[in-house]
C-alpha cells in the first residue's frame, strides 16, 4: 500500500496533466489511467466496480487530443456496460488460468494457477509422475511461491529436483538402502539427503544471485516426493501441503486432514529464537520488519550473519521433511499443494472438505483446481494463486459416472422391452 501523501501527489499531478480538450472523456477514467501510468503498483489497490449504466462515448477528436497531450494511448471505451479492457491498464489484474494435468504410477494430478490482483505472476511449479535415471516409480510435485520477482521460483522449478536426486550422492546411497529393505532408517536417510539437496541448491543459487543481482529475490517451496513405499512431504516457507484420507483425519472430524505441513513464520518461537541469535529482529511479524517468512530459498540479503551455517541464518533454506508410509494411507484420497494465496482465505479443513465434495461430482482434477481458484478469488485473495491436486485413488466412481451408468441401464431395459413387445406382437399375429 502506498503512503497517503504519495497517492495525493500522484492524483494532483494527474489532474494538472489534463487537457481542456479532454472534456469528452469521464474524469475518473482519465485519472485512473494517469495514476496507473505514473505508479503501476498503486493501481493494485483499486477495485473495478461494474456499472449498470451504458459505457460513455467520446468524440474522436477530443480523445486524440488527450492522447497526444499525455503521450500515451487513452482508454478505448466499450459499448457493453461497465467493462474495460485489461490491456488498457498496465498492471491490471489477470484472470487467465494456467492448467496442467497428468497421470502415471497409479497417480493423477491437476493444476490451476492465476496471477490475480498482483502485477506479476511470481509462482512456479514442478510436476513429474516418473523421475529419470532409474527412478521411474518415483514421482515429484512442488509449488514455489516467489517474492520480489519470479526469477528464483522459476529457477527452483527447473533445477531443484536435480539437486535433490540426480546430483546428490547422499540421495543415491540412501536410495540403495530404501530399495534394499524399505526400513524407517533408510527413509530417514532419504529425508536427510533431501535436506542436503536444498542446502546445496541454495548455495548454487547464491552464485547466480551475485551474478544477476537476485539478493533480494527468494521463493518458498512445498513439495511431495512419492516413492513406492513412502511419501516425503517437504516444506520451506509458508506455502502448505495437506494430505486427506478417506473418512478424514486421525481422531478428528471428517474434514480434518490426515497431515498438514507447518508454516515457517518469523513470530513462531523456534523461528524467532534462530533469527535473534543470528542478529536479526522480528518486527510486525516480519524478519527485520520486511520479510514475512523465516525460511526460503534465495533471499541472500538475510543470510549474511558471520560465523553461522546456512541453517542458522535469519532466513534458513533448510526444509522440514516429514516421512509417511504409504501403507498408512492406503485409503488416502488426495494431497493438495498450494501457495499462501489459498491459505490466506481457506483453512485446511475448508479446503479438504471442498475438494472432497467436488471429487464426488467430477473426475476432472483441473476442474476441481479451477473451482478452488475461483473460490479463493471470491473470498478476497489478492495474491497469486497456485493449486496442485494429486489423487492417490484410481478413477473415482463419481456422480457423473453414476449418471452415465444409470442411462446405460435404462437404455438396455428399454431395448429389452421393445424386443419383448415385438415378440408378443409376432405371436399374436401368428
Amino acid at each position: 500500500m502506498m503512503p497517503c501523501w504519495s497517492r495525493i501527489n500522484i492524483l494532483c499531478s494527474s489532474v494538472t496533466t489534463l487537457s481542456p480538450k479532454a472534456s469528452g472523456a469521464p474524469l475518473s477514467i482519465i485519472l485512473a489511467r494517469n495514476i496507473c501510468r505514473r505508479a503501476p503498483s498503486a493501481f493494485d489497490t483499486l477495485r473495478r466496480t461494474p456499472s449498470t449504466s451504458p459505457a460513455p462515448t467520446a468524440k474522436t477528436g477530443s480523445i486524440d487530443g488527450l492522447s497526444r497531450h499525455l503521450r500515451v494511448p487513452v482508454v478505448a471505451f466499450r459499448t457493453s456496460p461497465g467493462h474495460l479492457r485489461e490491456d488498457d491498464f498496465p498492471g491490471f489484474q489477470r484472470w487467465e488460468k494456467r492448467n496442467e494435468r497428468g497421470r502415471g504410477n497409479a497417480l493423477r494430478y491437476g493444476l490451476s494457477s492465476v496471477q490475480g490482483w498482483r502485477g506479476e505472476m511470481e509462482d512456479a511449479h514442478a510436476a513429474a509422475v516418473a523421475l529419470p535415471r532409474g527412478l521411474r516409480r518415483w514421482s515429484f510435485f512442488a509449488v514455489y511461491d516467489g517474492h520480489a520477482g519470479s526469477r528464483v521460483a522459476e529457477h527452483c522449478s527447473k533445477h531443484l529436483l536435480e539437486h535433490i536426486a540426480a546430483s546428490n550422492p547422499d540421495f543415491q546411497s540412501a536410495l540403495n538402502e530404501d530399495h534394499s529393505d524399505g526400513s524407517s532408517s533408510s527413509a530417514e536417510s532419504v529425508a536427510n539427503a533431501i535436506r542436503a539437496g536444498f542446502l546445496s541448491f541454495d548455495e548454487s543459487l547464491r552464485t547466480l544471485s551475485e551474478k544477476h543481482w537476485w539478493v533480494h529475490c527468494g521463493s518458498t517451496a512445498v513439495a511431495v516426493l512419492i516413492s513406492p513405499r513412502h511419501l516425503y512431504f517437504i516444506n520451506c516457507g509458508d506455502s502448505r501441503a495437506v494430505l486427506s484420507r478417506g473418512g478424514g483425519g486421525g481422531g478428528g472430524g471428517g474434514d480434518e486432514p490426515y497431515f498438514a505441513t507447518r508454516d515457517h513464520k518469523p513470530d513462531d518461537p523456534p523461528e524467532r529464537e534462530r533469527i535473534e541469535q543470528a542478529g536479526g529482529v522480528v518486527i510486525m511479524r516480519r524478519v527485520n520488519g520486511d520479510l514475512a517468512v523465516s525460511r526460503a530459498l534465495g533471499d541472500f540479503a538475510y543470510k549474511c550473519a558471520p560465523g553461522r551455517g546456512p541453517a542458522e541464518q535469519p532466513v534458513s533454506p533448510e526444509p522440514d521433511v516429514v516421512v509417511i508410509e504409504r501403507r498408512e494411507v492406503e485409503d488416502g484420497e488426495f494431497a493438495v499443494l498450494a501457495c499462501d494465496g489459498v491459505w490466506d482465505v481457506m483453512s485446511n479443513e475448508e479446503l479438504c472438505a471442498f475438494v472432497r465434495h467436488r471429487l464426488e461430482a467430477t473426475d476432472d482434477l483441473e476442474r476441481v483446481c479451477n473451482d478452488v481458484v475461483d473460490t479463493c478469488l471470491h473470498k478476497g485473495s489478492r495474491d497469486n494463486i497456485t493449486v496442485l491436486l494429486v489423487s492417490f485413488s484410481a478413477q473415482r466412481h463419481c456422480v457423473e459416472n453414476m449418471h452415465t451408468d444409470l442411462i446405460r441401464v435404462v437404455i438396455t431395459a428399454l431395448s429389452k422391452a421393445v424386443h419383448l413387445v415385438s415378440d408378443c406382437n409376432d405371436c399374436t399375429i401368428a
